[in-house]
């Protein structure tokens, strides 16, 4: 019932009804405190989000990564990043989702070099990097203007072979078009396969802002 509420974006009445669940003592599964963790987030409502927190350490669930996760998830969407990195830390097996997740969330309500720490951070847990991780990385250095770490990245996201995922590519064309460095944006651009609105557009918005009307009309051509 829960679950089908929130499907339906009944997100107040999911959680009525968990409340009524735990009132007559029925322990909720990890699947449906995750469910409730994404209605918090939908709604926006960190209390609620709090709430379902300390429920879930009283029940025990605090080492499950799939709660763990959502737990990470609905703190950084919501902008609660410190509560998001205490949860990350406690956890004994951190991995690449819950770095990247916090990345993101970093990524959206800033700090934005605290989005790299944690991608060095990561790294020094020797946890090997995957293509959403790499593309954090990279809007956060095109967030910040670090053109030297950026193209670093891209030197190791080469070695890899994730240049040409869209997502990636994406961000490096973004980065580069940001920095002023329409070259190799363009080179970028050309080496992917599939390109969607958003690659497009930034490549478009680069040589706006740096004047260069005729490269930006080809972009619409």
């Amino acid at each position: 019932l829960i679950s089908a509420e929130s499907q339906c974006g009944n997100f107040h009445d999911a959680l009525t009804f968990y409340h009524k669940m735990v009132e007559v003592n029925v322990c909720p599964s990890c699947y449906t405190i995750v469910t409730l963790l994404k209605a918090c987030t939908k709604m926006k409502d960190i209390v609620a989000g709090q709430v379902i927190h300390s429920d879930i350490a009283e029940m025990g669930l605090e080492e499950d990564p799939y709660v763990v996760n959502g737990l990470i998830d609905m703190y950084a969407k919501c902008g609660s990043l410190c509560e998001a990195r205490e949860v990350l830390h406690e956890m004994p097996d951190r991995g690449v989702v819950q770095w990247t997740t916090l990345m993101a969330g970093y990524i959206e309500h800033g700090p934005y070099p605290e989005a790299l720490l944690c991608f060095e951070q990561m790294q020094m847990d020797n946890l090997v990097a995957d293509s959403f991780s790499f593309t954090c990385a990279v809007r956060a250095c095109g967030l910040l203007g670090c053109l030297e770490k950026g193209m670093g990245l891209h030197e190791e996201l080469m070695l890899k072979g994730f240049e040409k995922d869209l997502f990636v590519g994406s961000s490096l064309v973004a980065m580069y078009a940001k920095s002023g460095s329409l070259i190799e944006a363009q080179e970028v651009f050309d080496q992917l396969s599939n390109r969607d609105i958003v690659v497009w557009n930034s490549l478009l918005t680069g040589y706006a802002e740096y004047g260069l009307l005729q490269d930006a009309l080809r972009c619409l051509e």
